[in-house]
């Protein structure tokens, strides 16, 4: 160990014998799981009554947006919970770097802003909730004020040990450079723990360092119990004509989500299938291809018998699990991605079977707890084909309903938060 490496581990260990504990988490992004992430944190923290200060830094447009977990943290008595948002002039530099796609200039600013609010609020362990973008700068040995843990959310380097896998020369080298970045980053000594959603990806990433905790992490969804008249209600509101069969695509509308190859897929159902379904899509087109999916849309409703029902507007957490639970089977057509995917925890907490890319980490869950199908989703017909498949297959041989139930509750949202703050509080 190099002798400025060993003053900066004695000066952790004099923070921790101070017994400080101020915890951060630190996250600037809002959309997606972000703010649910945030949310369930929060609700974990006054559930058990943590005696630590928890101090979570934002953007200002996550204050904007969400009122409700400002209202939620303020509520809680004795709890030391504090919400704050960096400085504007701070959040418009690092929207410009994003707009301007200055990727390193971006990542080396964000990092900046972790180091100034970490000691500003005297910090003993700071949470980074994307760990990803941070490696650039902890692999150039930046440090931080505080040990840092974080999540990593799209390990990929370990694809090839999938079934069903192959990759191509510009691939295999891509999983190699992100191989020897991570490895990189994590000699950082301000490293503590490492959160990995795919399970599959740590021993991989052992094998890589031993100074840091590699853990798996759940992927939260929130457990309850649906009132079944609530639910028939909300069904019989989305309009779905006759006793057609409900396929819920769920979550942003663009091309990473295979939305294109879905309404082609589509396109090629005969009319005696078109006849029988319903897809549900529900979220919002992202700005660059609203109109594009718009009019693949209309072309489509001229052509086929299928019923498509848009919902485009915003969809709030407790109505979520109500278009899982009104669905018959859900739809994640990705087009090779990588990482986990929270629609595939909200499917099977429902107990609907899920037709999903055989690509990477979904594909490998979907095969490994019987969660429903998988298909070619760069493909057109094989989307088409895995739809016809699941209407004449009954769903008692697509799923196991048992693994399938394991598979949720082993994603709790109380296991998620326990994970984490079991590892980074004092």
């Amino acid at each position: 160990m190099k002798f400025y490496e060993y003053l900066y581990q004695l000066y952790f260990i004099f923070k921790m014998m101070q017994n400080i504990s101020n915890l951060v988490i630190f996250d600037l992004a809002f959309t997606g799981h972000h703010s649910t992430y945030i949310r369930y944190l929060i609700e974990y923290w006054i559930q058990q009554k943590k005696s630590e200060n928890l101090h979570l830094v934002v953007s200002p447009e996550f204050l904007k947006r969400y009122p409700d977990i400002l209202k939620l943290a303020a509520r809680a008595k004795n709890t030391n919970i504090a919400i704050q948002s960096i400085e504007l002039s701070e959040y418009s530099r690092y929207c410009a770097c994003k707009v301007n796609k200055q990727f390193l200039k971006r990542v080396w600013y964000e990092f900046n802003l972790v180091y100034k609010y970490t000691k500003k609020l005297d910090a003993s362990h700071c949470m980074l909730m994307y760990f990803d973008h941070f490696q650039v700068p902890l692999a150039f040995g930046l440090k931080a004020f505080c040990p840092i843990s974080g999540i990593y959310f799209r390990p990929a380097f370990h694809y090839s040990h999938f079934q069903e896998q192959s990759f191509n020369w510009k691939e295999r080298l891509k999983h190699y450079a992100q191989k020897r970045l991570l490895d990189r980053a994590l000699r950082n000594s301000c490293i503590q723990n490492l959160f990995v959603l795919d399970r599959f990806s740590v021993p991989y990433i052992q094998q890589l360092v031993a100074n840091t905790n590699i853990k798996q992490l759940a992927d939260p969804v929130k457990l309850g119990i649906i009132d079944s008249q609530k639910l028939q209600e909300f069904r019989d509101n989305l309009g779905v004509e006759g006793s057609r069969k409900i396929f819920l695509q769920f979550g942003s509308l663009n091309f990473r989500k295979g939305i294109y190859q879905l309404l082609e897929a589509i396109h090629l159902l005969p009319n005696e299938i078109g006849n029988q379904v319903c897809f549900l899509l529900v979220g919002k087109a992202v700005e660059s291809e609203k109109s594009k999916i718009e009019f693949e849309l209309a072309k489509l409703s001229q052509s086929s018998p299928v019923q498509i029902i848009r919902c485009n507007e915003f969809v709030s957490e407790e109505e979520v699990p109500y278009y899982f639970n009104s669905a018959d089977y859900v739809l994640a057509p990705y087009q090779k991605h990588v990482g986990m995917s929270g629609l595939v925890i909200q499917a099977a907490a429902a107990k609907k079977p899920i037709l999903a890319s055989n690509y990477g980490l979904i594909g490998q869950l979907v095969i490994e707890h019987k969660l429903g199908l998988t298909c070619n989703s760069a493909s057109p017909l094989s989307i088409s084909q895995c739809v016809q498949e699941a209407l004449k297959t009954p769903k008692s041989n697509l799923i196991d309903f048992d693994k399938m139930q394991r598979f949720a509750q082993q994603n709790s949202s109380d296991i998620f938060a326990k994970q984490i703050f079991d590892s980074i509080c004092i």
